[in-house]
C-alpha cells in the first residue's frame, strides 16, 4: 500500500502546510471545557469573567510577594483552558521557573536525563541480548481536523491516541501476531511538526532468528486503531509490504549510530557491560529516532545553549503534553530501568 502522502509537505494525517490555516490552530483552545485534570498555568479567566484581577493571568508578570502561585483556577467563575499559542509560551514560562527552583524538577530535565536514557539503554540491551534483531516501529496518527475542516482541541487527539481501550485492544494484537517470539518494547507520543499533532510510534526489539517478521504481524494492531476513530484513515498510515516505509516500518538488520550526534554521556554501563552482557555504545537509528521524539526534548534543545532551535509548533506539542493526564511514553515488562545498568 502506498500514495502521494510519501510527498506530502506536511506529516500524514496533517492537511497541507501550504494551505492550512494556523493561525486558527494557535488560538485553538487544549480542551472545550476547564479540564481540572490541566496544570493550573494552562488555565486563565474565561471570556464571561470581567472581575478576576490581572494577576490571575498565568501570563503575568507575578513579581508581587505571595501571587507566584495565584491562578485563575482557583478564583475565576469561569475559567477555561488557554488556547495552544499561549499555552506554548506558559509552557516555556513554567519550565524555566522549574529549572531555577531548587525545590522543583523540571520535565524537560527529567525527560532528558531519565526517560531519554531509559530507551537508548533499553536498545543497547537488546541488542545484546537477542542475537538475531529484528527492530520494527509502528505509527499511528489521527487527522486533526473534523468533518467541518475546523481544528479540533488537542485533548480530544490525545484522547484518540491514548485511549485505554483501544491502547489494550493495540497491544493485545501485537502480542498475539509475536506469541512465539521473544520481544519488548516502548512507546512514545510525540506530536508533528508541521501542526503539533499528538501520534504514537512504537518501537519493538524482537528475537528474530529465521527473520520471520514482516509486515503482516502488525497490521491487525494498526488496525485496531483505524476501525476505533474516524479520524484515523486508512490513508493516513501507508505502508508497504517490505516495511520500507510508512506505518509500519521492518528492519532485520537495524541500521546502527553513533551517541555521539545526542551526546548521551549520561548512560554510561560500566565498561561496555549491562547486567553483564557485552553491548556496544552505539544505538539503533530507530530507537535513536524515538528517543528525539519525546516531545519534552524539544524544550531541554531551547534551553541547551549547544541544541538546535526548536520550531514553535514542537514546544506546542511538548504544550499539549504537558496539558494531558495521558502517559505519553510507556514499555513493556521487560524493558530494563536504569537502575539496573
Amino acid at each position: 500500500m502506498n500514495d502521494n502522502r510519501y510527498n506530502h509537505d506536511s506529516e500524514p494525517a496533517d492537511p497541507p502546510t501550504k494551505t492550512a490555516d494556523h493561525e486558527a490552530r494557535r488560538q485553538t483552545r487544549l480542551s472545550p471545557a476547564t479540564n481540572p485534570d490541566i496544570p493550573k498555568f494552562l488555565i486563565e479567566c474565561g471570556d464571561r469573567c470581567g472581575s478576576c484581577p490581572d494577576f490571575c493571568d498565568p501570563l503575568c508578570e507575578k513579581d508581587i510577594e505571595g501571587l507566584a502561585n495565584f491562578y485563575a483556577a482557583n478564583y475565576c467563575d469561569s475559567p477555561r483552558s488557554m488556547t495552544v499559542e499561549r499555552a506554548r509560551e506558559a509552557y516555556i514560562r513554567y519550565e524555566r521557573a522549574s529549572q531555577k527552583d531548587s525545590n522543583r524538577t523540571a520535565t524537560h530535565e527529567r525527560v532528558r536525563h531519565k526517560t531519554y536514557p531509559k530507551i537508548l539503554n533499553a536498545d543497547r540491551y537488546f541488542r545484546a541480548q537477542y542475537n538475531d534483531l529484528t527492530t520494527v516501529m509502528l505509527t499511528r496518527r489521527v487527522s486533526p481536523l473534523d468533518a467541518n475542516d475546523e481544528w479540533l482541541y488537542p485533548i480530544q487527539l490525545d484522547m484518540m491516541i491514548n485511549n485505554k481501550l483501544l491502547l489494550k485492544r493495540v497491544r493485545k494484537a501485537a502480542n498475539y501476531q509475536l506469541r512465539d517470539f521473544d520481544f519488548n518494547y516502548v512507546r512514545v507520543t510525540a506530536t508533528t511538526e508541521s501542526a503539533a499533532t499528538p501520534h504514537e510510534h512504537r518501537y519493538f526489539w524482537i528475537d528474530d532468528p529465521e527473520n520471520e517478521i514482516s509486515v503482516e504481524h502488525f497490521t491487525s494492531a494498526l488496525q485496531k486503531h483505524i476501525d476505533m476513530w474516524a479520524n484515523a484513515r486508512q490513508e493516513d498510515h501507508p505502508y508497504d509490504l517490505n516495511g520500507d516505509e510508512g506505518a509500519i516500518t521492518v528492519r532485520h538488520d537495524p541500521p546502527l549510530v553513533d551517541q555521539e550526534p545526542d551526546k548521551v554521556q549520561e548512560v554510561r554501563i560500566g565498561s561496555n557491560r549491562l547486567d553483564g552482557i557485552e553491548c556496544s555504545l552505539k544505538n539503533t537509528q530507530g530507537a535513536q529516532y524515538l528517543a528525539s521524539q519525546l516531545p519534552h526534548m524539544a524544550m531541554w534543545n531551547k534551553f541547551d545553549p549547544d541544541g538546535p532551535n526548536p520550531i514553535d509548533t514542537l514546544l506546542e506539542g511538548a504544550a499539549i503534553a504537558k496539558a494531558t493526564q495521558s502517559k505519553w511514553f510507556g514499555a513493556s515488562n521487560g524493558v530494563p530501568s536504569l537502575e539496573s545498568r
